[in-house]
């Protein structure tokens, strides 16, 4: 199984599509604090990763570098997804999805719900996301996102959103 970060969001949501700017710039402000060496997409030709991916139109995509890779973190921004996780296995780049991720839930917190195999409170696990998390943004309160269950059966807001469309025009 491994250590993975569970999501799930409706991105025809109102709150979604306006919290969606708002989460790429803070994603590239994330991945400038964090310090961690990142990729995004191979190359087209399939042999080269290139630079993480983080636009309003083309989504997010991060992933580490090399051995400190393993799956990506990806935000689409021309799909409805139900239910998304990535598997990072605590590798360093880890702390940045982790960010990421709770920055998602922390703008939209009815339409982007996460939830997790690491630990809240413990040192590790989510202890760096959550430090990096307050450098940033200090005034936010932040708690456990998410509850003694998992976000599989959790509904996000506008439930019966549509299949395409989360980026804003």
């Amino acid at each position: 199984m491994g250590y993975t970060h569970y999501f799930h969001y409706n991105a025809k949501s109102k709150t979604w599509q306006k919290a969606w700017p708002h989460l790429i710039k803070d994603t590239k402000t994330i991945i400038a604090a964090a310090g961690v060496e990142l990729s995004g997409p191979e190359s087209p030709d399939g042999t080269v990763a290139t630079a993480p991916l983080v636009s309003k139109t083309k989504g997010i995509y991060i992933n580490g570098v090399d051995e400190d890779a393993h799956e990506p973190l990806v935000i689409g921004c021309k799909e409805y997804l139900s239910l998304g996780f990535v598997k990072t296995a605590q590798k360093p780049y880890d702390v940045v999805v982790a960010c990421v991720l709770l920055r998602a839930a922390m703008l939209a917190p009815r339409a982007f719900v996460i939830g997790s195999d690491g630990d809240w409170d413990g040192v590790g696990d989510w202890g760096d996301a959550r430090r990096l998390y307050r450098s940033l943004w200090p005034g936010d309160e932040l708690e456990c996102p998410w509850g003694e269950g998992d976000v599989v059966g959790v509904l996000v807001e506008d439930p019966s959103g549509g299949s395409t469309g989360c980026c804003p025009s």
